[in-house]
């Protein structure tokens, strides 16, 4: 590990990337007027003398041309010329190096900081004062066509009707003793030409539409395989258990009827006791493409899948404008956890698309705008899934169901009694069904349905993932420090707690990468949009009587499942959050007699959500980029030879195991003796990027 930094408070994050087996290159990701360079040498597994040379920090154009009144500690050191010789006598080491440059970075920083401010406040004069041309375009913008908006709902349901095939047909199979068959997607995809043939023949589509729906699915699923493909997952749970359990369903193993054999894999607990449609899904991909990779290709699908349904939805309104909606759908699948896990086998995102999916089939059945027959379709096939993606899944599922059947007592909706009662039976056969794994099957091992996460012998997964400071502290006071303070992944054993941050605060806007950021996960603006949502909310009215009904019905559900959950604090257990500001915007925009400030501020909050979430999927995706590029050289190096490896950490050892059996010749794991007498012909295997933990271990070309 190195900082760089002036003080201990003041310290930037350096990322070690290895080129060969003796050079690294250091990649500061933070500016500022330092005076002097830190480096951290820790978890040192002997005492082999290691030579520091050609220190360049480019971004800052600052090169160490020779080491002068440096400070070490930890190891003896010698000097020569523009070559540091340490030799360790601790397993940390220290490292102090003044820096003389410094005013290319002040003046850069303050040059970069003018230059901002000056953009912003002309971008914000120039909105302001041609407002009234803006409002006209965007008001006069052409709706699309209704044929042309029924193919978004028709793509939409081709999509989440293949991957509830593929659900149907696994769980089907694991019941009669087949595991996972190629021939399910191909079923999938058969089912779904039957699906578009009667969609269309029902809308009397033209043949142009039809035309438009086929290229569309084509190209989305050959969009999906192909980021799944290039996007390595560089998340830990992704690596370890997810890809574990989906190694195991592509190998052949039957959840329902049989305990898992680990051949090489960990007996990870959560393999054997997790719900898994989402890993039995993925694996349909992985044994038909045999690449552990293109299994998140269910990962764009469902983001497809969302952003079709919901503009469809915002469409069908007649008051609403396309381009807003085009917006706001795209604002849907942009949710920040999102962002952070659909290039990983992280699920989270996955119940959030399931849970707005469904709420907008809500939505379009209570408007008629879809048939009780598609309704019915679209509610099963996602609540059946998302019951069998995690736990949470069943809350939210019971959430949403419960919420609706008030909404229509209230209402005096009584005919959607009927409805509500067939999706409550026919989903429960289903989820029993799927779910004789885990739930069935833990009872019969003398478990707790739930377990690992209640009944005897559970495990307790929150304490170590909070902050300290949210001991003993109830989840109203959780959520609020969490949503407004700085974005930080803080955890138990990090020494530090959440602070409270000043609004539009341009601090701290390296923190919120990765996976299940903890503390301000939803965004570093995310408090803000909130508190400009009170405003709005006060100022601009609705559009009429029938389609307030709705949306406090909306508004209602979201907030019981945010408020309801204990650990809402955690974005990545309460996704649907995001919803909150989006379907207020929407519902708001349908009134055409607004004034004309208030629909600028509107779009404002639109801009506003867009710039949360570009920041967060820019540094999102150069994680991703960064990781997959690297792991994709070490695998270009090893593929078709003969290696030796020496595993130093069980982390990710076997799913690396596993990808190594299939892209190289002979994989040969050698002991600790045998890697001492030939060490410096042995290269580091990739480290965790985003999650940062010690490395796997290390290999050697054989030939």
């Amino acid at each position: 590990m190195a900082t760089l930094g002036s003080s201990k408070n003041d310290k930037a994050n350096i990322d070690l990337k290895y080129k060969d087996q003796h050079k690294h290159t250091f990649n500061i990701n933070k500016k500022g007027a330092f005076r002097e360079l830190q480096l951290y040498i820790t978890d040192l597994s002997d005492n082999s003398s290691i030579n520091i040379s050609n220190i360049s920090i480019k971004n800052n154009e600052i090169k160490i041309q020779e080491f002068k009144n440096i400070s070490v500690s930890g190891a003896d050191y010698k000097t020569n010329d523009n070559v540091l010789f340490l030799s360790p006598t601790l397993n940390s080491i220290f490292i102090s190096i003044p820096l003389e440059k410094t005013s290319p970075i002040i003046k850069f920083k303050f040059f970069k900081f003018i230059s901002l401010m000056f953009g912003f406040f002309s971008l914000i004069f120039a909105i302001i004062y041609n407002k009234n041309n803006i409002y006209k375009s965007i008001k006069e913008y052409n709706r699309i066509s209704n044929s042309l908006n029924y193919c978004f709902l028709s793509i939409a349901v081709s999509i989440i009707v293949f991957l509830f095939t593929l659900f149907l047909l696994s769980y089907i199979g694991f019941m009669f003793s087949f595991p996972l068959q190629k021939l399910y997607i191909f079923v999938g995809f058969i089912v779904v030409g039957i699906f578009l043939y009667l969609f269309n023949k029902g809308y009397s589509l033209s043949k142009k539409d039809i035309l438009i729906q086929f290229i569309a699915l084509f190209s989305i699923f050959i969009f999906s395989i192909l980021c799944a493909l290039y996007f390595l997952d560089s998340s830990y749970d992704g690596r370890v258990y997810h890809q574990e359990a989906i190694i195991l369903l592509s190998n052949g193993w039957n959840p329902v009827l049989k305990k898992p054999i680990f051949d090489f894999l960990n007996s990870s607990i959560w393999v054997e006791h997790y719900q898994k449609c989402a890993e039995i899904l993925s694996a349909n991909f992985v044994l038909l493409f045999n690449n552990i990779e293109v299994g998140k290709t269910i990962n764009y699908l469902f983001a497809f899948f969302i952003f079709n349904l919901s503009f469809f939805t915002f469409n069908k309104f007649k008051t609403s404008n396309t381009l807003i909606n085009l917006f706001l759908s795209t604002l849907i699948i942009l949710n920040p956890v999102s962002t952070g896990q659909i290039r990983t086998y992280y699920v989270d995102f996955i119940v959030y698309y399931l849970f707005a999916g469904i709420l907008l089939s809500i939505i379009l059945k209570e408007k008629d705008f879809i048939s009780n027959k598609l309704f019915l379709l679209l509610s099963i096939s996602q609540i059946s899934i998302l019951c069998n993606i995690k736990l949470g899944g069943i809350f939210y599922s019971i959430i949403l169901v419960l919420s609706y059947f008030i909404y229509s007592l209230i209402t005096k909706k009584y005919n959607n009694f009927k409805t509500i009662s067939c999706i409550i039976s026919l989903s429960i056969i289903l989820v029993l069904i799927s779910g004789i794994n885990p739930y069935f099957t833990n009872i019969k091992n003398g478990h707790h349905p739930f377990y690992p996460l209640a009944g005897e012998g559970k495990m307790d997964i929150m304490t170590g993932n909070s902050p300290k400071s949210f001991e003993h502290k109830n989840s109203l006071y959780k959520l609020f420090i969490s949503t407004f303070s700085n974005t930080k992944n803080i955890t138990y054993v990090t020494n530090d707690t959440p602070k409270l941050k000043i609004p539009f605060s341009l601090k701290h806007l390296n923190n919120g990468a990765g996976t299940d950021v903890r503390i301000g996960g939803f965004g570093y603006f995310w408090s803000e949009i909130l508190l400009l949502l009170i405003p709005f909310v006060i100022l601009v009215k609705n559009s009429n009587e029938e389609d307030n009904k709705i949306y406090y019905f909306v508004i209602t559900t979201l907030w019981l499942s945010v408020l309801l959950n204990p650990e809402s604090w955690w974005a990545r257990y309460v996704p649907q959050f995001w919803l909150v500001p989006i379907f207020i915007i929407f519902w708001k925009s349908l009134n055409e007699n607004q004034n004309k400030n208030l629909k600028i501020f509107s779009y404002f909050l639109i801009l506003l959500l867009f710039i949360n979430s570009y920041i967060l999927e820019i540094q999102n995706l150069k994680l991703s980029v960064n990781f997959s590029k690297i792991r994709n050289e070490f695998f270009k190096e090893v593929t078709n030879k003969n290696i030796s490896v020496y595993i130093i950490n069980s982390i990710e050892k076997e799913t690396m195991n596993y990808k190594l059996t299939k892209m190289t010749k002979s994989v040969k794991e050698i002991s600790s003796s045998d890697f001492e007498k030939n060490k410096n012909t042995f290269k580091c295997i990739p480290l965790f990027i985003i999650d940062n933990k010690s490395q796997i271990g290390v290999y050697r070309v054989d030939e």
